[in-house]
């Protein structure tokens, strides 16, 4: 039986879901397709057989993803993030808007500031690879992809908490990954935070030991426990 604190952080996650999936109806201007017991939103990039599903766009027939929400913002079709607006995350620390202009980018990753950041620093790191969630990641190559990831948020925490002129400590960030069914997207992404939150509610919500949550070290370890590497 879930506890009081899982079933109201699960109410906190369903409700934020709920506007995000109200925001892109309205930012995309889809079309809803009609004959199905909930409304499914169809990217208007694509054919005809889309629905989508907890931010990703999925084919009916076979169920094979088509592209996420994170995929838009990547190429600055986010109304939010279009791409003449976009600078790096330093830069975007000083518009005034809490760096959600900035944006990072390499081969592997994307990373940016979240809609609704929750901490003195809140950024989100995406792998372009599309991994569902963090059940899914296996094998050396998503090893090496999870050491990508926390090196760059690491990096990108520390260069924006230099350009806001944010002490840090060691201990003062988390690094963390949902647990399904708790990620609010189907789509892999890790929580990069740089402590204190902005309110009771997102301490709650980003609490590193909390069961809807793990660590990228807890991940690392998992993932390299089936593949008997050293961690």
């Amino acid at each position: 039986m879930l506890s009081c604190t899982t079933t109201a952080t699960a109410a906190v996650y369903f409700h934020r879901l709920g506007r995000f999936v109200g925001k892109r109806k309205g930012a995309m201007g889809g079309q809803i397709a009609s004959g199905t017991a909930s409304e499914a939103l169809v990217h208007p990039a694509a054919s005809d057989g889309l629905v989508f599903r907890k931010g990703v766009w999925v084919h009916q027939s076979s169920q094979a993803v088509f592209r996420s929400v994170y995929d838009d913002v990547r190429e600055g079709k986010d109304p939010l993030r279009p791409l003449e607006a976009r600078t790096s995350l330093q830069d975007a620390m000083r518009d005034g808007q809490r760096g959600k202009t900035g944006f990072y980018e390499d081969d592997l990753v994307t990373c940016f500031v979240p809609r609704d950041p929750s901490a003195s620093l809140h950024l989100l790191m995406v792998p372009r690879e599309y991994v569902r969630n963090a059940d899914d990641l296996q094998g050396t190559r998503h090893a090496a992809l999870l050491e990508h990831m926390y090196a760059v948020g690491r990096q990108q925490l520390e260069l924006c908490a230099r350009e806001l002129g944010l002490a840090r400590s060691s201990g003062d960030s988390s690094y963390l990954f949902h647990v399904a069914p708790f990620n609010s997207i189907d789509h892999l992404h890790l929580h990069c935070l740089l402590r204190p939150f902005d309110s009771c509610v997102a301490w709650l919500k980003y609490w590193a030991l909390a069961p809807w949550f793990r660590s990228i070290e807890s991940i690392q370890q998992s993932v390299a426990s089936r593949l008997c590497l050293p961690v």
